[in-house]
């Protein structure tokens, strides 16, 4: 049994296996009908009696390829509407935007680091096997992908460079998975999954 099917038994049986079609998660931006977790609905159970700490919204399993993806999403359409109206021109627009997107960028590296932390953590927990935890942090066995659903037009995309965000979010905890940016109505054709 692999790394991915472990950890989907492990969390159906001790009841935090809350399964949704993506379109169905609290705040979405996505109108997918992808299978997931509410990884939040296992922070909240993880969090109970602790300090809150940031993790992804969604936590895909494809039990077949041993993949383990954590899905953030993001309505950025609405940051840049709101900030184009506020500001004075396409200078302070642009100033506005950059902040935005750095601080995108260290919460989203914030989050991989708490997703993959809660996910070993919530498997000590449950008394795993420690070869499953060993797997999950052995990049021969197990990839871990983060997958950034943004909320915007393709014009947006492009124009705000967001895709360089995936380069920046590729760092080595990530051992050979990768972060993605998808757009929201582009991310059933994507192959990230």
């Amino acid at each position: 049994m692999n790394t991915s099917t472990h950890i989907k038994n492990l969390l159906e049986v001790n009841s935090l296996a809350n399964y949704h079609t993506m379109h169905s998660i609290p705040r979405t931006c996505s109108k997918s009908t992808v299978t997931v977790l509410d990884y939040d609905y296992i922070k909240d159970a993880y969090c109970r009696g602790m300090r809150t700490i940031k993790s992804a919204d969604c936590l895909h399993l494809n039990t077949g390829d041993n993949v383990i993806s954590f899905i953030e999403m993001k309505d950025i359409s609405k940051f840049i509407q709101f900030t184009q109206e506020k500001s004075k021109d396409a200078n302070d627009f642009n100033l506005k935007f950059k902040v935005y997107k750095n601080e995108l960028k260290n919460g989203l590296k914030d989050k991989i680091m708490d997703s993959i932390a809660m996910l070993i953590s919530t498997m000590g927990y449950y008394s795993c096997d420690s070869t499953i935890i060993k797997n999950i942090l052995s990049k021969d066995n197990t990839k871990i992908n983060y997958i950034i659903i943004v909320k915007m037009t393709a014009s947006e995309y492009l124009d705000h460079s967001l895709s360089t965000l995936s380069t920046d979010l590729n760092f080595r905890i990530l051992h050979g998975g990768e972060a993605t940016i998808v757009r929201a109505a582009t991310f059933d054709k994507s192959p990230c999954l």
